[in-house]
């Protein structure tokens, strides 16, 4: 049943990166330009939280073993939320090559936001599992 569960993680996580990557990188002049912000924040930049959000939940389900200790799971977090930052810090630098997306430090902080409310998510999963 684990090794199920694994195999499906595992495949989840993998459409779940080529999704983004394709959200990141596809052309958007099909796409119309929506004006709408909630709270101050605009359209798109909740768009990038909402896509950044859940790579650490699902890159902590597919890499993390259950026989571990609680310190090993809190350095597997860090580990996956450098890497969530590095893989969104990066398609902000590919975006900025093409000529037909742009490199905005603010949708880099919007994903940079999104990866730490999904780590706050597992950190409370993390917390309650081992109570």
């Amino acid at each position: 049943m684990k090794n199920r569960l694994r195999i499906i993680m595992t495949f989840l996580f993998c459409i779940y990166i080529a999704t983004l990557v394709f959200l990141c990188f596809m052309k958007t002049e099909s796409v119309p330009d929506v004006q709408f912000t909630l709270f101050g924040i605009p359209a798109d930049k909740l768009v990038h939280f909402c896509m950044f959000a859940p790579y650490p939940v699902l890159a902590f389900q597919t890499f993390h073993n259950n026989n571990v200790t609680f310190w090993r799971e809190l350095i597997l977090l860090g580990v996956l939320a450098v890497f969530g930052l590095g893989l969104a810090y990066g398609t902000e630098q590919i975006q900025g090559l093409t000529d037909y997306r742009s490199y905005e430090i603010a949708d880099f902080f919007s994903d940079a936001m999104g990866i730490a409310a999904g780590c706050v998510i597992v950190l409370i999963q993390i917390a309650f599992r081992k109570r």
